[in-house]
């Protein structure tokens, strides 16, 4: 039976249509996911935090903690550097390995959706019911469709990246800086507007803003703020769940707590940032709450808590000179609580 004839079939069933259309999605989603965990430590990555249908969960020390639920389709792991592992890589090392892994996901999950539509095929055949054959079929075909996308997708990525007149390449080579330890002040980054690249896509402003603000933040540069605030602010979902999205919701928490101060704003993106920032146990996102706190709730026995609590696991923090930024800032919250339990005017914002 021609393909269009089966799809014709299938649209007049709907609840069939869409529970195919559910499982073809999913089969394979959750399939690539295994693949991300399974390939991670071959690249000295680990699981930071997977997304299932929604329910995220985070791994801290070894266990599994949950990080609350956020409309979603399908299934996703998110990885990180174990920078104990590769601390000594040059930042060409880290861009060979991070292409590396996504051709090895999207080549593996091809052949793996190769697999099941020769599968599929075969068994189709063996099927009496021609109306069952024709679904068995159409799930094969949908699936081999999809792990075709998962290898696309990295390809592009890939060409964007490795695109040198590109934000995305922009900042890879800065994280790529930062993580072999070059301090912030020798980064010389640009604002997205002065770089005046043709194409900028949202999600390369996402993953070049906390960047980009951290090292304003850092070399003192507060006037040109605002303005990256501003841009990012122009492209950034409510409903982003993304892990890029949620770093500039946490980053836009702290500029409206502290050089900014603005509650209203303040809580609008710390709840934007759910339990991502709640939950959080590392220094920055302690420091985060801890500037909230102070400055939108005025709580100065929470802020005083968190701020403890930054400042013990401030040495396992982050990677590379990041690091010495958070230091910074965890010496411009000690100032402010000292400054607020002797009932001084603030005058610590910018």
């Amino acid at each position: 039976m021609p393909f269009a004839e089966e799809l014709f079939n299938l649209a007049v069933n709907p609840l069939i249509a869409l529970l195919l259309a559910v499982l073809t999605y999913h089969f394979p989603s959750f399939v690539n996911m295994l693949l991300y965990m399974i390939y991670a430590p071959m690249f000295k990555l680990k699981v930071k935090q997977i997304g299932l249908l929604g329910f995220r969960y985070e791994k801290n020390d070894g266990k599994w903690e949950s990080r609350g639920y956020k409309p979603m389709i399908g299934f996703n792991a998110e990885l990180v550097y174990d920078m104990e592992k590769c601390k000594d890589w040059s930042p060409k090392k880290f861009k060979d390995k991070e292409r590396d892994l996504l051709l090895a996901i999207g080549f593996t999950g091809l052949l793996i959706g190769a697999g099941v539509l020769t599968g599929c095929l075969f068994w189709s055949h063996n099927i009496g019911n021609e109306f069952f054959a024709s679904l068995v079929k159409i799930f094969g075909e949908s699936w081999f469709v999809f792990s075709f996308g998962m290898l696309l997708v990295p390809v592009i990525i890939l060409i964007k990246l490795h695109n040198k007149n590109s934000l995305g390449a922009y900042y890879q080579e800065a994280l790529g800086l930062i993580r072999t330890d070059i301090p912030f002040e020798q980064l010389n980054l640009k604002s997205v507007k002065e770089l005046n690249f043709k194409k900028v896509t949202n999600a390369e402003r996402i993953l070049y803003f906390p960047i980009y603000f951290e090292y304003l933040d850092y070399c003192g540069m507060f006037d040109k703020m605002p303005e990256a605030v501003n841009d990012i602010e122009s492209v950034l979902k409510p409903t982003g769940s993304s892990r890029a999205e949620l770093f500039c919701a946490i980053t836009l928490t702290f500029y409206y707590s502290y050089h900014c101060v603005n509650p209203m704003l303040a809580t609008k993106y710390y709840q934007m940032a759910g339990d991502f920032l709640a939950k959080d146990t590392d220094s920055n996102g302690m420091r985060i709450k801890a500037f909230y706190e102070l400055n939108c709730c005025r709580n100065l026995q929470k802020a005083m808590e968190y701020a403890q609590k930054a400042n013990e696991v401030i040495d396992k923090f982050s990677i590379g000179s990041e690091r010495e930024y958070e230091r910074k800032c965890l010496a411009r919250l000690d100032e402010a609580i000292r400054q607020c339990q002797n009932q001084q005017p603030a005058g610590y914002g910018f």
